[in-house]
Order: C-alpha cells, then structure tokens, then sequence
C-alpha cells in the first residue's frame, strides 16, 4: 500500500520535520545499551551537517526525531560542496539519511548475526507547520515510552532527549531554544507533567 504523500515531505531549508521510522516485520533495532549509543553517534555524523535536534526518542523497534534542517549559509563548506552534487536540497538530506540507516544496519545485523533488511524502506517526514503541532509533538515524543506502554514515568525513560534538555552540559541538541519555546524550564517540566495532548489526534500525522 502506497505511503501518503503527507508522510513524505520535501526536506527545506530552516522548516522543522517530524522524521520517524520502524524496523521491518516484528524486527527490534536495538537489544543492548551500546546499540543505542551507537545509532545516536551515526546520526551524529551523517546528519549533523545539515540538521540540527529539538527532541528524540528510541524505542525499540522504532524511533522519533522532532528536527530543523539548517539553512544553507549554515552549512559547512564541506556540506556545500556535498549538496553541489544533488539537484536540490531534499535529495541530499535524504541521501544522507540512507547512509545513515545504511551503517546502522550493517553493523547491526554483524553483531546480531542477521541478515536482511533492518529498516522500513521509506522513512516518515512530515512538515511541522505550526507552533501547536510543535508543541504536541515534542510531548508526543517524550512521552512515547508511556505511550507504547514501555514505561510510566517517561520522565526517566533513559533513551529520549526530555532529561538531555533539563542537563546544562553542552551538546548539539537545541536544549535552550526548546527550554526557550515551553516558557522556561519550570514551564517545560510543568507542561511534561501534567499535560496531555490527544494522542488520538496524532493519528493525523503517524503510522504507528
């Protein structure tokens, strides 16, 4: 059955993306701490260049990332002369994408002794196109532990980036602006405490 096309957005510049995708089958992506480590350090270097990170989770036969594509004064000359090679700015980033699920999977499967795909072949993206939207998936992604009924306390769910954002030590992810976007940081542990959106209305833009 075809994807929506909703779930397939073209990658712009300066536009913020929800980016999701599933193991294939009743396959799992991640069986030990060190496989997660080691997907978050790959994301890292193939995506780091063009991306930047508001929010994150890793379950363990999926994941979520709530991402704002750099603009293209932001890239590095390196990145410049990689995007040269593409037709247009979604190519690129996607290609880089594909390299990324690419290494992981690899890797993955050596050590489990697998073999075929890991993946879903096409990976979700779907335009963030208001503040509300925003704001509903942030906590949609923080709280997917609780969600998925993995945990209650998402709060302490090790593999998300909501206690990252809470940690003053310095990383790529955009701790400040998203503190910054919730009113604060009481405003954002208040919000993660006690809101809860309708996870029904995500149904709109999620395959789960």
């Amino acid at each position: 059955m075809p994807i929506p096309t909703k779930y397939l957005a073209q990658f712009e510049e300066n536009h913020y993306y929800h980016v999701y995708n599933h193991a294939v089958h009743n396959n799992i992506l991640f069986v030990r701490s060190g496989n997660y480590e080691y997907f978050l350090r790959r994301f890292d270097e193939y995506l780091s260049d063009w991306i930047e990170v508001d929010a994150w989770c890793l379950m363990i036969n999926h994941f979520h990332f709530l991402i704002k594509i750099k603009t293209i004064n932001e890239l590095s000359d390196d990145a410049k002369t990689q995007l040269a090679k593409f037709e247009c700015l979604h190519d690129c980033i996607s290609n880089q994408f594909k390299r990324f699920f690419t290494a992981y999977a690899l890797a993955f499967n050596k050590e489990q002794k697998r073999k075929g795909s890991l993946f879903e072949q096409q990976f979700r993206r779907v335009w963030v196109d208001n503040e509300t939207y925003y704001t509903r998936l942030a906590y949609y992604i923080h709280a997917n532990p609780r969600h998925h009924g993995v945990v209650y306390d998402f709060q302490h769910y090790m593999w998300s980036s909501y206690g990252r954002i809470l940690n003053p030590k310095p990383t790529k992810l955009r701790k400040e602006e998203v503190l910054h976007w919730f009113g604060g940081k009481e405003k954002y542990i208040d919000f993660h405490a006690n809101g809860n959106p309708d996870f029904g209305n995500m149904k709109d833009y999620l395959i789960d």
